[in-house]
């Protein structure tokens, strides 16, 4: 059976109904949603900011971070280290298993996410 296709949307609603009590839903819910940020921001990157992001060096979410942080303004550099940060977060999450995970982790995550959700409205608004 052929599943619909997925919207990015979907990786941050997902995470939002994860029990974050429990480190390993925490931690989910972090990587969840991250990669709601990370395809929301790739999308714009190819799309409103017409680059070309397989055309940058670097892993695949390098590229996004590393073309939002050379571009002119400071809210689109500002985004690029937002996105630095959160991978980092996503990174310790997915593969740090010793380092501590908290709800309030998991909490966070879902702030950051929304936030970089927001900018990018904002951005969009302003094209």
């Amino acid at each position: 059976m052929l599943l619909e296709r997925m919207e990015a949307l979907e990786f941050l609603e997902f995470s939002k109904k994860l029990d974050t009590s429990n480190e390993a839903d925490a931690r989910s819910c972090i990587s969840r949603a991250y990669y709601c940020a990370y395809h929301e921001v790739k999308n714009f990157v190819e799309e409103d900011l017409n680059i070309d992001i397989d055309k940058v060096k670097g892993g695949s979410h390098e590229r996004v971070s590393k073309t939002l942080l050379s571009e002119k303004t400071q809210r689109l550099k500002g985004l690029g280290y937002k996105m630095l940060t959160f991978h980092s977060r996503r990174v310790m999450a997915d593969y740090h298993l010793a380092d501590e995970c908290h709800q309030s982790d998991a909490d966070e995550a879902i702030t950051e996410c929304e936030k970089i959700l927001k900018i990018l409205d904002e951005c969009k608004s302003k094209n």
